[in-house]
């Protein structure tokens, strides 16, 4: 693995999104945000710089990795 990738969780993830989006819990006394961290092959990486979050978040939706297996597949 050659980096890491930070993303929101999916909007979808009733477990993340309990009551707010873009990955924001309350509580009475704190704000968490949460972010989820992929390890990222150096192709990867590559192909985030180049062709942005965006593309990788619909790549990622298409293919659906593994994206917690060090051993993984490459997804670019």
């Amino acid at each position: 693995m050659h980096s890491v990738y930070f993303t929101y969780p999916y909007e979808n993830d009733l477990n993340i999104y309990i009551t707010d989006p873009y990955g924001q819990i309350l509580t009475l006394t704190a704000r968490m945000q949460v972010f989820w961290v992929f390890p990222a092959h150096e192709s990867e990486h590559q192909f985030i710089r180049q062709a942005g979050p965006d593309a990788v978040e619909v790549l990622g939706s298409e293919r659906k990795p593994a994206v917690h297996d060090f051993r993984r597949a490459l997804v670019v």
